[in-house]
Formats: C-alpha cells, structure tokens, sequence
C-alpha cells in the first residue's frame, strides 16, 4: 500500500503525496489538507493542532461515546470469559470449545460482510441495526443462563449476539473514528479513540468476574440496557460520516454547500 498522501503532505513531502494519490486514484481536493482551495503547499507546521482544545470538542465527545458503547456491548468481555460463562450455564466442556471455534470463524466472515455494507448502508444504520440484535441475545442470555437449558440454544445465541457485533460494532468503530477528526489532529484523534476502547476494555475485564459472582445474568442485563442506549444516542446525536469530507468541520461546511 502507498503511503497515504494526506500524512505525506503533513511531514511537508508534497511530491510524494501527489504521486501517491494519483497511484489511489484520489483527486487533488481528495487529499490535499485544503480540500482543494489553494494551489499553495502549507508549511507542515501549519497543519498539526492540539487535539484538545474547544474547536474539537465534539468530536472529541464523539469518539469516547463510540469507544465505550464498542466495550459497554460486552463484546471482549465474552471473548475471554466465553468459556467461563458457557461453564455456568451448564454446557460441558468439550461443547463449550466447539461453539468457541464455531463463533470465531464465523466473526471473520461477518467482519467482512460488514467492511461490504459500511459503504453502502452507513455506518449509523448498522450501530443501530447491531445494537438492537445484540440486546435482544444478551438479555435473552441473561434469563437463560440460571436454567440451564440445552448447549445449542446458547450456541445459537452466542452466534446471533457475535454476528450482530461484527457486522455492525466491531467494523464500524474504525471507520467512524478515522472520519471524525480533520486532518490536522486525525492521527491523535484517532490514537485518543483507541486508547480509550482499550482502558474500557481492561476495566470491564476485571469487573466482570466479580458482578457474574454475584449474579450470573446481572452482567447481561447491564450490556443489554447500554444497547438501547446507544441506540437513542446514535440516533439523535451522531452524524452520519457516509460519503462526507474527513471531520466533522468539513462535514459541515459541505453539508452547508
């Protein structure tokens, strides 16, 4: 892959940039920082900001709610405790691993169904189509688990759930945050976004094994009612990034064109 003419131009090294976009098939106002509106290079220094100052804030506020609905879906938290939870629900070992390979290969597939569609339907259709899945299967889970019912209703649960993640959560979240941020604070914007997934994901890892002590559905209950909210939350406060500049500041300079 070319190296991306948008961070070339940033370290001052236009020629490569334009030759790079001419190898992606990018028009100049595609990559160039300006958008097209000056024949002039910029200085790199004139294209790096602070990411935290009051001109970012939304987008700020925007990639810390993507990052921890990500998390808040128990997503990872069911990757490394699946085991764990299919135990409790009384399916034997031998099942447990069969439905944790079943799973994983079928994450890869969705992944990709879902990099096929985020272009196509936008990405605030799948956080909302994937939310509502992925909380009708998570409580489902939590008033299945105390009763022990057959192995292949919560395979099929677990799948539904993974699926519904992957198609819509798990694809979606690295797209949105590369589109959130102008040029100028995209890397550090993107890195913040990153940093916070992850410190979420690390906190709920360590909590979940104390709240499923206590009660083996609780947790469930707890990821489901964050799923709904997302839902609200996306619907009326996200913008849809589909086939939009790179930012929200651009975002809205063409919506206004």
């Amino acid at each position: 892959m070319p190296e991306e003419p948008r961070w070339l131009a940033a370290k001052g090294e236009w020629q490569r940039a334009g030759a790079n976009a001419e190898l992606l098939g990018l028009s100049y106002a595609d990559w160039h920082p300006d958008d097209g509106k000056h024949d002039a290079p910029q200085s790199p220094a004139t294209l790096a900001e602070r990411l935290f100052s009051p001109k970012y804030a939304r987008p700020i506020l925007l990639a810390t709610s993507v990052a921890l609905f990500n998390q808040l879906s128990g997503a990872n938290v069911l990757l490394f405790y699946l085991l764990d939870v299919l135990s409790s629900a009384g399916v034997d070992h031998l099942s447990s691993h069969t439905c944790t390979v079943v799973i994983s290969c079928l994450n890869i597939g969705t992944t990709l169904l879902g990099m096929l569609y985020v272009d196509k339907v936008g990405r605030k259709p799948l956080l909302v189509w994937g939310a509502a899945g992925m909380s009708v299967c998570l409580f489902a889970l939590g008033l299945s688990i105390p009763h022990h019912f057959a192995s292949v209703w919560y395979l099929l649960l677990l799948i539904g759930y993974n699926t519904f993640f992957a198609f819509s959560q798990g694809t979606v979240i690295w797209v949105y945050l590369s589109e959130l941020f102008p040029f100028a604070v995209r890397g550090a914007g993107q890195g913040y976004g990153t940093s916070v997934l992850w410190v979420a994901t690390a906190v709920l890892i360590g909590v979940f094994p104390i709240v499923q002590n206590g009660s083996s559905g609780r947790s469930f209950y707890f990821f489901a009612t964050m799923m709904i909210l997302q839902i609200a939350v996306v619907l009326l406060w996200y913008p849809e990034t589909k086939g939009a500049g790179l930012g929200l500041t651009s975002n809205s300079k063409r919506d206004a064109e």
